[in-house]
């Protein structure tokens, strides 16, 4: 359909450039300094027809040895990645914390306190990370863009209502961004009753964004308000790192994590779409629709620009003389106009009859 959207554009177009050829003052127009704003005018629609996006979903097929529709990332009963802990003191912040993992009990237990940054009059943030700090190399994970949600089993130890939890992962960085990177989405299932058992939290990547306020970790605009901010699927088949926070809250932090992985996936024979490529694939069709009023307003544009150039063309050829060839047998005549120049005076000359020759 997209195809033939194009052509369909592409005929169009050609059909209205050999109308307007056939006008009988096109060949004038063209020669005047209008010629290139008419043209301009004419050729500038042709940029949306184009840009029309694909929107055919794009399928993978996961290297596992299961069919199940979990994805391990990780579990700490056998740690597959190096994490360790990252915090706001290297920016002036106060804020500490420590990770501890037991692989017997297969739990890593991230305790500590975010604490408000000086110079900053706000929280700062602590972490839990593999694959991003000063010494500790790049992680690989498990393909999942054929997966829906990410889904973590924790729970928080404390009765405090912290509701500074969050979950990010991969290093895409919005243009114009200072420090952030990744994709972030809030936990609020840690923040809400108490500690206890625990649970499984689930969440769709559709609820990550890449555009997140760097002092509060909050997300400012969402994926399903924006699709430029989803996952994309480069970093759906390999996050390269992933981290656990607590940010923009000041309060303690403690939280234990059994298992980290990926969820909702795909069939690996493609005969089924994950909820997040069934998301993805809707997202096109919004941005089409953008697309299609973009161009009918780009088309009305042009087309009061072509008026103006024929309407200012004709103007012009107004002004000048008209000429016709007796010699030549023709029975035209020529006349010819003057204007008064401020400060040139025309000198009146006659011949001797009296007549003027002016």
């Amino acid at each position: 359909q997209q195809q033939k959207h194009i052509t369909a554009g592409f005929l169009h177009q050609q059909s209205t450039t050999t109308l307007l050829c056939t006008s009988p003052s096109f060949t004038t127009m063209f020669r005047s300094r209008l010629g290139a704003i008419f043209l301009w005018a004419l050729l500038l629609p042709c940029g949306p027809i184009q840009a029309q996006p694909d929107d055919t979903p794009t399928t993978n097929i996961n290297n596992n040895n299961n069919n199940d529709d979990e994805i391990m990332l990780e579990d700490f009963r056998h740690p597959q990645h190096d994490w360790t802990t990252l915090n706001d003191p290297v920016m002036g912040g106060r804020s500490y914390s420590t990770l501890t993992i037991d692989n017997t009990t297969g739990i890593a237990h991230f305790v500590g306190r975010c604490a408000v940054v000086p110079f900053l009059h706000a929280p700062g943030f602590i972490t839990m990370v593999t694959g991003r700090g000063f010494f500790q190399p790049t992680s690989h994970f498990r393909d999942v863009s054929t997966c829906g949600a990410l889904k973590l089993v924790a729970r928080r130890t404390t009765d405090d209502d912290y509701d500074g939890y969050f979950v990010s992962f991969g290093t895409v960085r919005v243009p114009g961004g200072r420090h952030a990177s990744g994709y972030k989405a809030p936990l609020p299932q840690l923040y809400h009753g108490t500690g206890g058992e625990f649970r499984e939290i689930i969440v769709p990547f559709a609820n990550f964004s890449s555009k997140w306020d760097e002092t509060t970790g909050r997300v400012q605009v969402s994926c399903r308000d924006d699709a430029r901010y989803c996952p994309d699927i480069k970093t759906l088949q390999d996050f390269q790192t992933l981290s656990l926070w607590g940010e923009g809250v000041e309060g303690d932090v403690d939280l234990e994590i059994q298992r980290i992985s990926a969820v909702q996936c795909a069939s690996r024979d493609g005969a089924s779409l994950s909820s997040y490529q069934a998301f993805l694939r809707e997202q096109p069709s919004r941005s089409s629709s953008s697309s299609q009023g973009t161009t009918i307003w780009i088309w009305v544009g042009a087309l009061v620009l072509a008026g103006a150039a024929l309407y200012m063309e004709q103007e012009r050829r107004k002004r000048h003389s008209e000429l016709r060839h007796p010699v030549l047998g023709g029975g035209g005549v020529a006349t010819t106009e003057y204007e008064s120049i401020p400060g040139i005076q025309l000198e009146d000359r006659r011949d001797e009859g009296g007549d003027s020759l002016a």
